[in-house]
């Protein structure tokens, strides 16, 4: 399109200016404002989606604790996988939101999700292990001597 300014002896040679197809800017526009349209709406979906199951999992979890907290006499072991319990929602929800790369996740549509109720059981399943069993599944699994 544009030529390189030549200086020959006190001579400057001028670029040729074309003319601008400005229907095909309109278009392009209109295309652009569609694309970026779409865009917004699936990442606020896929992360409205994100938000259902971290929220849904912790009210389950949370209903369940209830659930089992109803009798009036409980067992002492009860009430220690209540707190195990509480404690892994905890943990797993500092996990979810401060662990994760908020910017990186949005603009990449990468979420957590399912995957979360999955690091709730994991935690549960640890600190309930190491409670209850001195964690002896927990060193075969992780080789610990």
């Amino acid at each position: 399109m544009l030529n390189e300014l030549k200086a020959t002896k006190g001579q400057i040679s001028v670029p040729k200016i074309e003319p601008v197809d400005f229907t095909r800017l309109f278009i392009d526009q209109n295309y652009l404002k569609d694309w970026l349209r779409y865009k917004y709406k699936t990442t606020l979906k896929k992360l409205k989606i994100d938000l259902n199951i971290f929220l849904l999992t912790n009210l389950i979890i949370f209903l369940l604790i209830g659930f089992i907290n109803l009798k009036k006499e409980q067992s002492d072991k009860i009430k220690t996988l209540s707190t195990i319990a509480v404690f892994a929602i905890l943990v797993g929800s500092f996990i979810y939101l401060f662990d994760q790369n908020w910017f990186y996740a949005i603009i990449l549509n990468s979420y957590i999700g399912y995957s979360y109720s999955l690091i709730i059981l994991v935690i549960f399943g640890v600190l309930t292990d190491i409670t209850f069993n001195k964690g002896r599944i927990f060193k075969k699994l992780w080789v610990i001597p």
